[in-house]
């Protein structure tokens, strides 16, 4: 696919990073703090995230309060009251500033996205231009990852021969995804975790190439595609991270003990009334000491869910509950299928 790129498909370019940003909000804590290490910290969220983004940026000042650490949490949009737990957050850390970009998110409404990924996932892609001239180096991570110790050998790394450095994704998707994008390095990241170098992002034109490769019609074979088209522009161009900085295990897997950064990349989220598996107890450590903390676990959004959190009350007993949101997910899932129908015969002829 990667091959298929051609210098005169290039012909896109971004508008003035001004004009994507319609407000920025500065939440920092007056006490004296004079520390001598410092790391930009990078999310992208709408606003069913604020809250998850929040936690991490807890877990990441809790674990970490020798370092000066400058979040940037770029959002299409946030509620007020999230806005006023960003404030009491960041009055709680005194090594920690957090700025809240609120974006235009039309700028990014004609690319691809899918079923549970918004626009949102391709804020991460902006980032590296909010720092030029300011920062060497910069932290991306989603927004569903709880940090668990120390990051101090992230501001130690060396970036000076990588656009990026990257953890692999699990072998099954390797499997996949290298043979299917021709990567040519035998890498296929993950893209939750990503520790850029500032300069050579915007000297390798990352921005301009991904999106220009997200419009093409290749796009419509990415099953990821922030992630996809990262992997096939940055081919080459990253470093290895060890997989405690972006820790994937399975649902009913424990974490790792030697995890730094554990990701709750599959559904449902710990946050959400259906989880199930045996690391919730991470994600509240930290929440329960947020501004978030006694926030009420969220229902479930969809029917998998619905039949997950059926299949838990019924294990606790709870019948008649149980039935009910088993109907409720049946219901769920025909109204899908049907909304589907029409799309699908089209595709058919």
């Amino acid at each position: 696919m990667k091959d298929e790129m051609k210098d005169e498909d290039k012909a896109f370019s971004p508008p003035p990073l001004d004009s994507i940003i319609r407000k920025k909000i500065v939440f920092e804590n007056r006490a004296p703090c004079a520390l001598d290490k410092t790391l930009h910290i990078g999310y992208g969220i709408d606003a069913l995230f604020a809250r998850p983004a929040g936690v991490s940026i807890t877990s990441v000042a809790a674990n970490n309060p020798d370092i000066k650490l400058i979040f940037h949490v770029l959002a299409s949009s946030i509620k007020q009251g999230d806005l006023d737990r960003f404030r009491r957050l960041a009055e709680m850390y005194p090594n920690i500033t957090v700025n809240v970009y609120l974006i235009d998110n039309g700028f990014f409404a004609d690319y691809p996205i899918v079923l549970n990924l918004t626009s949102a996932m391709y804020y991460r892609l902006m980032l590296p231009l909010l720092l030029e001239g300011d920062a060497e180096r910069l932290l991306y991570i989603d927004a569903d990852i709880v940090c668990l110790g120390a990051i101090d050998e992230l501001i130690a790394a060396d970036l000076s021969q990588f656009v990026a450095l990257t953890v692999d994704d699990t072998r099954a998707a390797e499997a996949v995804h290298i043979p299917g994008f021709k990567l040519n390095y035998g890498r296929y990241f993950n893209s939750g975790v990503l520790l850029i170098n500032v300069n050579e992002w915007q000297l390798q034109n990352v921005l301009l190439d991904t999106l220009n490769l997200l419009s093409s019609p290749d796009a419509r074979a990415l099953d990821f595609p922030d992630q996809d088209a990262l992997n096939i522009v940055l081919d080459g161009k990253t470093g290895v991270l060890d997989r405690k900085w972006n820790a994937m295990p399975d649902i009913i897997q424990p974490a790792p003990s030697d995890v730094v950064f554990l990701h709750f990349c599959r559904r449902p989220k710990p946050w959400s009334i259906s989880y199930f598996g045996p690391n919730q107890h991470l994600y509240f450590r930290y929440m329960n000491v947020s501004p978030w903390a006694g926030t009420p676990l969220q229902m479930p959004r969809n029917h998998r869910e619905m039949k997950l959190y059926a299949l838990k009350l019924l294990k606790k007993g709870l019948i008649g509950s149980s039935l009910y949101w088993f109907m409720r997910s049946l219901v769920k899932k025909l109204t899908f299928k049907l909304k589907l129908a029409p799309y699908n015969s089209v595709i058919a002829e």
